[in-house]
This record gives C-alpha cells, sequence and structure tokens, in this order.
C-alpha cells in the first residue's frame, strides 16, 4: 500500500525479523528502509549494524515515552446490516 516508501513501517518489518532470528533479511529491509529514510529518522544505522551482528533492535526505555503511537485510528464498528 505504501510502495515500501514509508521507513517507519519498512523498519519494522526489519525488527520483526530480527526478532525471529532472519537477520539477513533484517538486513535487506533496514536497508531499504535507509534507501527512503529522510535525514534524522532514527536509530537507522544502529538497526543496521545491530542485525549485522546477529542482534535485535530494542527500543532504549528512556526513549519509550518520545516514540510515535502507531495505535490504529478509531473507526465506528457498524451492526450487521448497517449501511
Amino acid at each position: 500500500m505504501t510502495n515500501w516508501k514509508l521507513e517507519w513501517f519498512v523498519s519494522t518489518l526489519a525488527a520483526a525479523y530480527a526478532e525471529a532470528g532472519d537477520f539477513a533479511s533484517a538486513v535487506f529491509w533496514e536497508q531499504k528502509a535507509l534507501e527512503s529514510s529522510t535525514p534524522g529518522f532514527g536509530w537507522d544505522e544502529e538497526r543496521l549494524k545491530l542485525y549485522k551482528e546477529g542482534k535485535p533492535f530494542r527500543v532504549p526505555r528512556s526513549h519509550r515515552s518520545s516514540m510515535p503511537s502507531l495505535a490504529a485510528p478509531k473507526v465506528p464498528v457498524l451492526s450487521p446490516g448497517a449501511r
């Protein structure tokens, strides 16, 4: 849906691969995220280095409150048959 252009989502995919132990895929997708990244996006190079070392990326506790919220937007729930 985003044509792999939103670095946050692509980087999240890379993190998921790393958590699953697939570091080759994590490196591939993090490099894709870096290609579409805007300067100052975050821990770009740090994440890539970790994945190349065979380590997952984890957000430091001190930074968790500054992370953007990716919570799903509130969507009204329609009852069956509602139009």
